[in-house]
């Protein structure tokens, strides 16, 4: 009776630490279920964490890639516009001094041009006085030869010595009014009478 009662409660005793031992391992299967899960959560938390990291480096370093083009081409765009500004300032230069030299060339032209007209302004004009004089020179040979042959016919119609000689004294008188030598016309007129005395026509002085 005794030993039976010992054999039942060794194996109360038995089961009930069966209980607690199932009981412990349940709870370290849900404790293990437990830290898998919050591995597996914290594990997925670092992945997150580690991947968002790496998009915001990403991220930064497209930025700053970025921002370096961008300083690239405005330093590229300043130096173009700074080149382009020389180009066109050394082209100003250029055209400047190239109008400034044509302006001297087109002056020195006009100053030719100037003096090749005034000098065939003077040959004309000296044209125009040697034609004057030559038909003012016509007009006082014409008018010479007029009045010797006015002379010439006075004399011949002269009846004495004293008329023809009141004739060649008008005539010299009006040469000198003329302002003209009138040593070659008395020399002629003494001819013209010695002529005249002998019966010898009078010439007509060239």
């Amino acid at each position: 009776m005794i030993e039976e009662r010992k054999r039942r409660e060794m194996e109360r005793q038995a089961e009930k630490e069966q209980r607690r031992e199932r009981l412990v391992a349940h709870m370290e299967n849900n404790l293990e279920a437990e830290r898998r899960k919050n591995e597996s959560l914290q594990q997925q938390q670092a992945d997150a964490e580690e991947k968002e990291a790496a998009e915001f480096a990403r991220k930064q370093q497209r930025a700053e890639e970025l921002r370096q083009a961008i300083d690239r081409s405005r330093r590229q765009q300043l130096e173009m516009k700074k080149h382009q500004r020389d180009e066109e300032r050394k082209q100003d230069m250029e055209f400047s001094a190239a109008w400034k030299e044509r302006l001297k060339e087109l002056a020195t032209e006009d100053a030719e041009e100037a003096e090749e007209r005034a000098a065939k302004n003077r040959r004309n004009q000296s044209l125009i006085w040697r034609q004057m004089g030559q038909k003012a020179d016509k007009r006082r040979k014409q008018k010479q030869q007029e009045l010797e042959e006015a002379l010439v016919s006075k004399l011949s119609l002269a009846e004495d010595d004293q008329m023809y000689d009141e004739y060649t004294k008008a005539f010299i008188e009006e040469w000198e009014k003329h302002g003209k030598d009138t040593r070659p016309m008395t020399i002629h007129l003494a001819k013209s009478k010695m002529a005249s005395s002998k019966g010898i026509s009078p010439a007509i002085m060239n």
